[in-house]
């Protein structure tokens, strides 16, 4: 492995990412995806627990409000149980194209229903999870800054990357419902056994 003279590695050599999405499978086609994003460092940012539940403080609220835009822009999506937790996110998208839930890993080149300027417009995206993260990311970032004080350096609100999960039937759907739902008691009892 090369190191520069200031001790880095250099780009050539450095180890390449390890891609999270599923090889080969069309993340636009109809289904339910489970995602996960974290805050930069798993700094907490978004509000507290207490008493196993979430009280979000102005950017945890901010957050919510953007999460719930996405129907929004994106006509062909719904979505389905959320949670904001102080330095992470869950969410579950459903991508409406006449699928339930069990999508095959063989897909199509499908349309999503965008909105450009106020208007609906078909665009062919054959990765709109990656999209609509990118858009959730770019929005919530942008309305983070002009929250946060202007005498503090704002360094990132996320993660570069985030995590998803294709769910492939009802009993999976149900089981990350609820997991959605306990995260705030789960991540109480975590902490109280780390003290």
């Amino acid at each position: 492995m090369n190191v520069n003279v200031w001790g880095h590695i250099s780009k050539e050599n450095c180890p390449q990412r390890k891609s999270m999405r599923l090889k080969g499978y069309d993340y636009s086609q109809g289904g339910y995806y489970f995602i996960t994003i974290c805050t930069y460092n798993m700094k907490y940012i978004f509000g507290e627990i207490i008493k196993g539940k979430m009280i979000n403080n102005i950017y945890g609220n901010m957050i919510r409000d953007s999460w719930e835009d996405l129907e929004t822009r994106f006509v062909n999506i719904q979505l389905d149980q959320f949670i904001v937790m102080p330095d992470h996110f869950h969410g579950i998208i459903i991508i409406k194209n006449g699928s339930s839930v069990g999508v095959p890993l063989a897909g199509t080149q499908s349309t999503i229903h965008a909105k450009c300027n106020g208007q609906a417009q078909d665009q062919p995206l054959r990765s709109i999870i990656p999209q609509i993260i990118g858009v959730f990311k770019s929005i919530t970032t942008n309305r983070y800054e002009k929250l946060y004080d202007s005498n503090i350096r704002f360094n990132k609100l996320w993660q570069k990357s985030y995590y998803d999960r294709i769910i492939r039937n009802e009993i999976e759907l149900n089981e990350i419902r609820e997991y959605i739902m306990h995260n705030p008691l789960k991540w109480e009892i975590g902490m109280a056994k780390r003290r």
